[in-house]
């Protein structure tokens, strides 16, 4: 997998952000495209007032000009035939500095494109998503997952389903979180790294059934009141 187009732009106020459009079935140079204005336009899902939907989905929107050659091969014969999460998409700040950082990481979803009826170059509209619905495919006993698993473990291994994982270095830094719950009785000092969680199952099932990832992500938000964006 590596980068197929590339898009750079500054926003109003003078922050460079790029946009990094990579294919499983790529592994060769990247080319360079051209964004519309704004450039992008994040947006998330959901009512984030509501203490029992913790967890709130985003999406990008965001708009790139079709000029011919590699793109428009790509767009038009690719893309088309592509299976699910081919496409990864990167947000960077500051791309190609030493303070080059994600903004955004998502999937882009091909059945959403829509190219423009005009003359080249014609503006061609993407959309990705964070990829959190994909947590719904997979039950809590089909984790990758120890003996004796914490909390923390838990909502790892849950995040590394989304399809944009692949991603992050083996070394980065994927999930953060404070350490500011310490319920009473509670000697160690990380409740989410020590604390151990059993399997959660469904009751008065038979054969047992279990909580998929999504909930399992869901209700620890709720427990700790958290948000998951």
């Amino acid at each position: 997998m590596a980068v197929r187009f590339h898009t750079d732009f500054q926003n109003d106020v003078g922050e460079q952000y790029r946009i990094n459009i990579y294919d499983n079935d790529h592994n060769t140079t990247s080319s360079e495209i051209t964004a519309g204005t704004p450039g992008f336009v994040l947006s998330y899902e959901g009512n984030n007032q509501d203490q029992y939907q913790p967890i709130i989905p985003s999406k990008i929107d965001f708009t790139v000009y079709n000029e011919g050659g590699d793109f428009e091969t790509w767009l038009n014969t690719t893309v088309p035939g592509a299976p699910e999460a081919q496409f990864p998409i990167e947000i960077l700040t500051d791309p190609g500095t030493v303070n080059e950082a994600v903004f955004w990481r998502g999937i882009l979803i091909p059945e959403q494109t829509q190219q423009m009826d005009e003359p080249t170059p014609s503006a061609v509209n993407l959309t990705a998503a964070d990829d959190l619905n994909q947590l719904k495919e997979t039950t809590a006993d089909d984790l990758t997952l120890a003996s004796s698993p914490t909390i923390v473990d838990y909502i790892y291994q849950t995040l590394k389903l989304t399809r944009a994982f692949a991603l992050w270095d083996s070394d980065s830094l994927f999930i953060r979180y404070a350490n500011d719950i310490k319920p009473t009785g509670y000697t160690g000092s990380d409740w989410l790294g020590e604390g151990i969680m059993y399997l959660p199952s469904i009751a008065g099932t038979q054969p047992t059934e279990y909580y998929n990832a999504f909930e399992i992500l869901r209700s620890l938000a709720i427990t700790y009141n958290a948000r998951v964006f």
